[in-house]
């Protein structure tokens, strides 16, 4: 893709519900590495409460349960969570048609290696979606989402759908008309099955974000850790996992953790000596990294 076209522009959606100064510090970080490819914007839930003030001067966009009720998608409860959090997308896409892909990052995640390395290299990917732990059924069949899937007077033929994990992913404008035009026609279920499910139903390609995957990685690098044997999908021994939380990123160099809930890293003797640590490891492991045209 090329950033310089306008039509290839691309959106970065920091999903966030709160506005101290750290989680603020970190949108910018994002923002910054992502301008050559596109705008970030914070998104903000103003249900209970309208936007707060240390945000109204970022680019940001606010949602509501009121506003993602005009969206008109069947639903599986009546909370954002769990299986709810790609509404807020949709409607951002849907009210921002012209960008080309659109990223999701939630605020709980952590990158141990510049994004604006990340999002470079992900440039070369012409997916219409990208995430972590894309599996099928079959490798994964004791999953407690499966179940949610649920196409409008059809059986469900499980075999068939594919999950992901949430916290970061992509998806292509394609990939968004499609799913609007299929939750609209009544179809429901959580967002780590419906997403990837449709998209691979319609033939558009997925790509996951390890090697490890049937579905190819978009990189040349596995940028989270898993295990080989998960047939309940609970991830609890990935860098990228539902439970347990983190206080802080592991040291594996170029890796995605999830959930990392401090603000801050602590000392700074600590993070010093991490960061040492880092650098020694991220030398010979950068060697193995694509390393981008510079005739293009």
């Amino acid at each position: 893709m090329n950033p310089a076209d306008p039509s290839q522009r691309q959106a970065l959606l920091f999903l966030c519900h709160r506005s101290e100064a750290g989680f603020i510090a970190r949108f910018k970080a994002l923002e910054k590495a992502f301008k050559p490819y596109g705008d970030a914007f914070f998104v903000y839930d103003t249900s209970h409460a309208p936007v707060p003030d240390p945000l109204k001067s970022l680019r940001h966009f606010a949602f509501s349960r009121a506003s993602l009720d005009t969206l008109g998608y069947p639903r599986l409860h009546d909370e954002l969570m769990p299986g709810h959090v790609h509404f807020p997308m949709l409607d951002f896409a849907l009210q921002h048609p012209a960008y080309a892909h659109y990223w999701v990052i939630e605020y709980d995640v952590r990158l141990t290696a510049p994004w604006r390395l990340f999002f470079r290299l992900l440039q070369r990917s012409k997916a219409d979606f990208i995430g972590t732990h894309v599996r099928r059924y079959e490798e994964q069949r004791a999953w407690y989402w499966w179940p949610s899937f649920s196409p409008p007077d059809q059986a469900v033929d499980l075999s068939a759908c594919v999950r992901f994990f949430g916290p970061v992913y992509r998806i292509s404008r394609t990939a968004v008309e499609l799913v609007d035009a299929k939750l609209k026609s009544g179809f429901k279920g959580h967002q780590e099955v419906i997403l990837p499910t449709l998209i691979a139903h319609a033939g558009l390609n997925l790509q996951d974000l390890t090697r490890n995957s049937h579905f190819g990685c978009a990189t040349s690098w596995s940028w989270y850790t898993h295990q080989q044997a998960d047939r309940a999908g609970y991830l609890a021994k990935s860098s990228m996992r539902f439970r347990p939380p983190m206080d802080n990123a592991g040291i594996r160099p170029f890796t995605l953790y999830h959930p990392v809930k401090s603000v801050h890293f602590g000392h700074h003797v600590l993070l010093d000596m991490a960061r040492r640590m880092l650098a020694a490891l991220a030398r010979p492991m950068r060697r193995s990294l694509p390393q981008p045209d510079r005739q293009k």
